[in-house]
């Protein structure tokens, strides 16, 4: 084609066609290469972290099943059901020298009485007095189950302290333990209780004040027939003074008389590691609060004012506290029999 002839068909190209052509022309090559690089790296920002969500997801019941804790434990807090199901069976586990194992399991219809025994195999820990302290978990894999746990028995000969666990279900509602997996825990017990029970305290009415200085604290606890649902309460400020003292670690620190009302308050050192506690007798309503590290509990207890005796007042109490505290990791696993 001449170059008059190539002109002349160009010429019969109309307009819009050029300018449409213009649109359309290609993305020179470096451009693209930048285009495609930036999606590129987007999309591996997108799907590492998914992948990362991923792996996690698919490694922590592996972890559980192959019995590491911390992977069980959370595993637990997601899905009961899969966390005692990949549980491995394990009868009987030893650490810090004390040995935990299930005896055995008895079963009825909808209940069953798991026999757990802790023995200690190097000194003398475990004894007749030995708590577990409410440091314990029993992990089930519904959450239509309830379960408790106590000590029933100690061996003199074989130094093994029995603790019974019971669970029971509805099977009317469905729910069944038998043949499924059950976990007990427990992260340390006490021993070497030390008690003084139905001690007599008495206050002559010379140390009975009338109406104490007082203040506003926020109850853990209340007893008896406490006269309202608040949690903050009017209680004395006493001087902490060794008045009296049943028990190592509790001080009866005085008595006073409010609104017609008899006031005797107690502190018991340690009530967090060694169970510091007290209940004195007849009285009508109680209350418990920390101190600011809790380091200590502060039980006041009322009384009605015509117990009071010509010469003072008395009462009676059971104070105890436990002098040795053993710390482990004792964890079980066995399976309901059907």
């Amino acid at each position: 084609m001449t170059k008059e002839l190539l002109v002349d068909s160009m010429e019969m190209i109309e307009d819009e066609f050029l300018f449409e052509a213009e649109e359309y022309k290609p993305v020179p090559k470096t451009k693209m290469s930048a285009f495609h690089s930036i999606n590129r790296i987007a999309a591996v920002l997108l799907v590492l972290p998914l992948l990362a969500i991923m792996f996690i997801l698919l490694s922590i019941p592996v972890m559980a099943a192959t019995g590491i804790e911390p992977a069980y434990e959370l595993l637990y807090s997601i899905s009961p059901e899969i966390a005692q199901a990949l549980k491995p069976i394990n009868a009987s586990v030893v650490d810090n020298g004390i040995r935990m194992k299930v005896s055995s399991i008895d079963v009825s219809n909808d209940e069953a009485w798991v026999y757990i025994s802790l023995k200690d195999l190097e000194q003398e820990r475990v004894t007749e007095s030995t708590t577990l302290f409410d440091s314990y978990s029993i992990n089930v894999p519904t959450t239509f189950c309830s379960s408790s746990c106590r000590a029933i028995s100690y061996n003199t000969e074989t130094g093994e302290k029995t603790f019974l666990i019971r669970l029971w279900w509805n099977k009317a509602e469905g729910i069944d333990l038998k043949g499924k997996k059950v976990t007990f825990i427990v992260r340390e017990f006490l021993s070497d209780r030390q008690a003084t029970d139905q001690k007599e305290i008495f206050f002559p009415l010379s140390e009975i004040i009338i109406d104490p200085p007082t203040k506003k604290v926020h109850l853990i606890g209340r007893g008896g027939n406490f006269p309202s649902d608040d949690s903050i309460a009017t209680v004395m400020i006493m001087p902490e003074s060794e008045r009296c003292s049943p028990v190592t670690g509790i001080y009866v620190l005085g008595a006073g008389i409010i609104d017609d009302m008899i006031h005797v308050q107690v502190s018991c050192d340690n009530p967090l590691s060694n169970d510091t506690n007290c209940v004195l007798n007849s009285s009508k309503y109680s209350m418990i609060w920390f101190n600011d590290d809790h380091s200590k509990t502060y039980h006041e207890f009322v009384f009605p004012v015509d117990m009071l005796e010509t010469d003072g007042f008395r009462v009676t109490g059971d104070f105890w506290t436990y002098g040795n505290r053993t710390e482990g990791k004792w964890v079980v696993t066995f399976a309901i029999p059907k």
